[in-house]
């Protein structure tokens, strides 16, 4: 028999969920948008348009971007600078890796391959699952992992959610205030 002993410093990606029913696809879709043009989020690191996602059965067909992360770590010669990356919503972001799939499913980096993403929803909305957007919240100018925007297309629920370690901090009241201000809803704040 084998064991295998964890180290007890893992990280720790439980989530500060905000999770928001919608109506209308089209709705929770122009939502998604304004939150991610607005300047609540500072960065796109990452787009993901899964078609399935059964990963038990190895059955995962998504279109994805490009992925960067935060400036917090990595090679600062691969900072994103130009005009290009503020188009993009990725200035300041580190580029990280190429989309290695198919050319087709390829997404462009951050807001526009946000925006190709909702086109194809648009377009054929019964053809996807989900949508993944890593952010960067600009309350707090980083990356970690449960800063994202999920969106559930057969609920029609979005998750505007953050790191949970993020409850209590000096940023998180007037983030929540914002983000609510924003979609026009009361959002509840998470507890410590």
């Amino acid at each position: 028999m084998k064991v295998l002993y964890l180290p007890d410093n893992c990280v720790d990606c439980t989530s500060d969920a905000h999770e928001v029913n919608y109506g209308t696809l089209k709705e929770a879709l122009n939502d998604i948008l304004k939150v991610c043009e607005s300047d609540l989020v500072s960065g796109i690191v990452y787009v993901s348009l899964y078609e399935s996602n059964d990963y038990s059965k190895g059955e995962v067909k998504r279109y994805q971007s490009d992925y960067y992360h935060d400036s917090t770590y990595g090679d600062k010669s691969k900072m994103a600078l130009t005009e290009e990356a503020k188009k993009h919503k990725v200035y300041g972001l580190i580029f990280d890796s190429d989309y290695n799939g198919p050319p087709e499913r390829h997404l462009l980096p951050g807001l526009t391959g946000l925006k190709e993403a909702i086109k194809l929803i648009k377009a054929s909305p019964t053809k996807f699952k989900s949508l993944h957007v890593d952010v960067c919240w600009s309350a707090w100018g980083a990356h970690n992992c449960s800063d994202d925007i999920d969106f559930e297309l057969e609920s029609i629920m979005v998750n505007y959610s953050n790191q949970d370690w993020y409850v209590g901090d000096e940023h998180y009241s007037d983030h929540i205030e914002r983000l609510a201000t924003l979609l026009g809803r009361d959002l509840e704040e998470g507890e410590e």
